[in-house]
């Protein structure tokens, strides 16, 4: 249960922290408000008692979960052999978005120069290249001129 009391299960609250940029919150899907995650994860936000009342009694049960965002997975924890350990019960959510410049690069010319032009190192080789070209450019003209009038 998020903090603006909406309710949703795990995986699909997993599914949209995976993909969000900043992995220490969740954006409710409803109203847009912002739940700060508790520093142990996702499966340690609230469990709404009331919506599993809901569920039928096989389902009712709240297993111990873990969240492993870089890999995109849910663990269940499974009893094996009289002692607990994370079994291999998991559950794929997806694998984490890259970075928003990844994502972005490819939007068009005019936004893939935007986002280079704010490197600094990119920025003197655009310049250069882009004077370099000038001069070229220039000199092409001035030789097509001369050879065509002389």
């Amino acid at each position: 249960m998020l903090q603006c009391q909406h309710t949703f299960c795990l995986e699909c609250l997993a599914r949209i922290n995976v993909k969000s940029a900043a992995p220490e919150a969740i954006q409710c899907p409803l109203c847009r408000g912002l739940t700060a995650l508790p520093a142990l994860g996702l499966p340690r936000l609230a469990t709404n008692s009331d919506m599993l009342s809901y569920l039928p009694a096989a389902m009712q049960r709240v297993y111990s979960v873990r969240f492993l965002r870089n890999k995109g997975k849910l663990q269940v924890k499974r009893s094996s052999e009289g002692h607990r350990r994370w079994g291999r019960s998991s559950l794929d959510v997806g694998l984490p978005s890259p970075p928003a410049v990844a994502r972005d690069a490819g939007v068009g010319l005019g936004d893939g120069l935007f986002l280079l032009m704010a490197r600094p190192g990119c920025r003197v080789f655009l310049q250069t290249s882009v004077v370099v070209m000038m001069l070229l450019l220039s000199g092409i003209v001035v030789f097509l001129f001369i050879y065509n009038y002389a």
